[in-house]
């Protein structure tokens, strides 16, 4: 599958090596890594939508997620769509808007447009991550200093009411037998080969 995308004319051009987004971002663990940190290209496929449908092509390009991220897990495979908002104040985004971006990818991205790699391949997801990546209270700003970074945390735990009020108004989506809803995550979010690691998780436990 990682190979199919690989060699594919059309996921060529929208192929890139990371995802950011004015400084909230993915980040990507030991195990999907080169030694030069790179991400290992026979474990790691990554999309940008938008490159696809921002052009002559589409007269009005439907909004889409910033990124699709492909991981081989042996003989498995997990799938990821994120959208990165850098907005402050979370309630500024509208969920409608981060709704019709997901509807872009599952309906149109997955089952139409790229549908000879997402739908016609034969491969087997293992789990389907949808996530709407933010950082309100700016909390990757003390990552480097523990006093600063347990401000944060406290900041972002008075915010977890909010943040699940917010949430109640995303969709939830299937694709390949697997149903999940739209999560927020706090940025970055860290993927490895089997599993992903949640950034500031305990913060925003009820």
């Amino acid at each position: 599958m990682i190979n199919l995308i690989a060699n594919d004319e059309k996921c060529f051009p929208i192929s890139c090596g990371s995802l950011e987004e004015n400084g909230i971002k993915i980040d990507f663990g030991e195990s999907l890594v080169d030694e030069g940190g790179d991400i290992h290209l026979e474990k790691v496929a990554i999309l940008k939508p938008d490159q696809y449908y921002n052009t002559k092509n589409f007269a009005a390009p439907p909004k889409s997620a910033d990124g699709v991220i492909l991981v081989r897990d042996e003989e498995l495979y997990h799938l990821y769509v994120a959208e990165l908002k850098s907005a402050r104040r979370i309630q500024s985004v509208k969920q409608k808007d981060i709704n019709e971006k997901f509807t872009t990818i599952i309906n149109n991205f997955f089952q139409k447009d790229f549908k000879h790699i997402f739908s016609d391949s034969d491969y087997k997801l293992k789990s389907l991550s949808l996530w709407l990546i933010c950082d309100p209270v700016n909390i990757r700003s003390g990552a480097n200093n523990p006093h600063v970074y347990q401000q944060k945390l406290k900041a972002l735990s008075s915010m977890k009411g909010v943040l699940a009020d917010y949430a109640l108004a995303l969709k939830t989506f299937s694709f390949k037998g697997i149903t999940t809803p739209i999560k927020l995550m706090i940025s970055p979010p860290t993927i490895e080969q089997d599993h992903f690691i949640e950034h500031a998780a305990d913060a925003l436990k009820q």
